[in-house]
């Protein structure tokens, strides 16, 4: 009877292990391999200019009614950001705000509906000006929600993975 009862308690501790490295495996790879890293990108200015833009881009699996974007920046005296231009067809863009420290902007329809389309689709365009220095610059997008009107025609906000943005705004070396 304590054979069996060894024998058993060992099957558990196998079962056990399992489990837990297949938990393991799954947090890895919904880590790694689940886009839970902000997208990187880097923008060099040349010698003499002053303003720069950073293209925004958008991947949802859904249609939706707008977006809104907060941005920091490393360096709020090294640049301004001047405006938002939404490029999707139907958008208008929201008013711009600053609250704590950070800068709100995105675009939304007038329809009520969700008409920008699902997929990779590049939303609009931030201006910034007065970049004067050379050192470097950072902006990033820590918040990003999105928003869809239900059914019911109430509006539904998604908060996405923050940061998801992460731009790195270079002066071009000089001869």
């Amino acid at each position: 009877m304590l054979k069996k009862f060894l024998k058993i308690k060992r099957m558990y501790r196998y079962i056990g292990a399992a489990v837990f490295l297949m938990i393991v495996g799954l947090v890895v790879w919904l880590v790694f391999f689940n886009g839970t890293a902000p997208i990187t990108d880097s923008i060099i200015v040349p010698v003499g200019e002053t303003t720069f833009t950073i293209d925004m881009d958008i991947d949802e699996a859904e249609p939706y009614a707008g977006i809104e974007f907060a941005l920091e920046l490393s360096d709020e005296s090294a640049s301004e950001f001047a405006f938002f231009t939404p490029t999707l067809d139907g958008a208008t863009a929201s008013p711009f705000m600053t609250k704590d420290g950070l800068h709100y902007f995105g675009f939304y329809t007038l329809t009520g509906i969700n008409i920008f389309p699902a997929g990779e689709t590049i939303v609009g365009t931030l201006d910034f000006t007065g970049y004067t220095g050379d050192e470097e610059l950072t902006v990033t997008v820590v918040q990003t929600n999105v928003i869809r009107v239900n059914e019911e025609k109430k509006s539904v906000t998604t908060e996405k993975d923050s940061p998801s943005y992460v731009f790195t705004i270079q002066r071009e070396a000089g001869d």
